[in-house]
C-alpha cells in the first residue's frame, strides 16, 4: 500500500533551466506540485536571471491548467545583519559598506516582485536571514534591513530557520519571533516562515523522530506566529545527529531522522496538509 498521500502538496528544490517556464514544464513532467530553485547564481546576489514578460507569460498558462506552487531560494551569500568578515553591523555608522547591502535588498526587491506574479498559487522568496557575533544585535539589525526593502504588491519573503552552525541566526523559533516582530507592522504581511527540518533537528529543540515533539513544534509555532505563517517546509532528512548544529541534509528515509522509522514522517506530513 503507498504511503503517499494526495493531500500532501510536495515537490523538490530543481535546477533552473534558464527560464521559469521551462523549469515549469520539466517540473511538470514529474508530478510535482510544488518547486523551489535558484534564480540565478546560488553564490553571487548580483547575478539574477532577467526574467522576461513573455516567459511569466507562459509560466502562468501552464499554472492555469497544472497549478504548481513556485518558490526561489536567494543566494546563500547575503547576510542581512551586516558582514561579519568586516566585522560591519548592518545600518551602523560605516555608510560605504551599506551600499553593498543596499544592492542586495534591490535584489531581493526583484526577485520578490518576480515571484509575486504567481499569485495564483502559493509563492514566495526564501533567504537564510544572517550571521551575527552578537545576536541580539544581529537580529534587530535583520528586521532594520526588512524594513528597508520595498514589498512589491502580493509579495512574500521567507525566512528560513539555521542549523546553529557558525554565527548563524534565526536557529529558533523565538528567534525568527524576534526578528518577525521587529518588523514595521505595515510589512509583517509580507513575511513568512520556512522550517527546515535538517536544521530544526539539528539546532535540537525537536525531535522529529517522536510524535510528541511534532505536535510540541506546532504548538509552538502556532503560538508564536500562527499556523497561516508557516508557508513552506523543506522537509530534508539529516547525516548529523540531534543537537549536531550541523546543515547537513540526507534524502529522506536515509539520515538520523526519518532512516528505518516514516511513521513520524507521515503524522507531520498529515498534520501540515495544505502547506508546501
Amino acid at each position: 500500500m503507498s504511503l503517499i498521500n494526495n493531500d500532501w502538496i510536495y515537490g523538490s528544490h530543481v535546477r533552473f533551466l534558464s527560464s521559469i517556464s521551462e523549469t515549469l514544464k520539466q517540473s511538470i513532467e514529474r508530478d510535482m506540485r510544488s518547486i523551489q530553485f535558484f534564480m540565478g547564481n546560488p553564490k553571487v546576489v548580483s547575478k539574477r536571471a532577467v526574467i522576461s514578460n513573455n516567459d511569466i507569460k507562459e509560466s502562468l498558462e501552464l499554472i492555469n491548467n497544472f497549478p504548481v506552487n513556485v518558490f526561489s531560494h536567494f543566494p546563500y551569500c547575503v547576510n542581512l545583519a551586516g558582514s561579519i568578515g568586516n566585522k560591519y553591523l548592518a545600518w551602523s555608522d560605516e555608510k560605504n559598506s551599506e551600499s553593498v547591502l543596499l544592492a542586495s535588498l534591490k535584489s531581493i526587491e526583484y526577485e520578490l516582485g518576480t515571484l509575486a506574479k504567481f499569485d495564483k498559487v502559493k509563492n514566495g522568496v526564501v533567504i537564510h536571514p544572517g550571521n551575527w557575533f552578537d545576536r541580539k544585535e544581529g537580529l534587530l539589525a535583520i528586521a532594520k534591513s526588512i524594513n528597508r526593502i520595498n514589498f512589491p504588491v502580493n509579495s512574500t519573503l521567507l525566512l528560513e530557520n539555521s542549523a546553529g552552525q557558525g554565527n548563524s541566526l534565526a536557529t529558533t523559533l523565538e528567534e525568527l519571533s524576534t526578528i518577525y516582530k521587529n518588523v514595521d507592522e505595515s510589512k509583517q504581511s509580507c513575511i513568512g516562515i520556512c522550517i527546515d527540518t535538517c536544521h530544526l533537528f539539528a539546532y535540537g529543540d525537536y525531535d522529529f523522530r517522536d510524535i510528541k515533539e511534532i505536535d510540541r513544534f506546532l504548538k509552538d509555532f502556532d503560538t508564536l506566529f500562527g499556523r497561516s505563517k508557516l508557508k513552506l517546509i523543506h522537509l530534508n532528512d539529516s547525516t548529523k545527529p540531534l543537537k549536531s548544529k550541523k546543515d547537513n541534509h540526507a534524502f529522506i528515509g536515509t539520515g538520523c531522522i526519518w532512516k528505518d522509522n516514516l511513521s513520524s514522517l507521515v503524522y507531520l506530513l498529515n498534520k501540515t496538509k495544505g502547506i508546501p
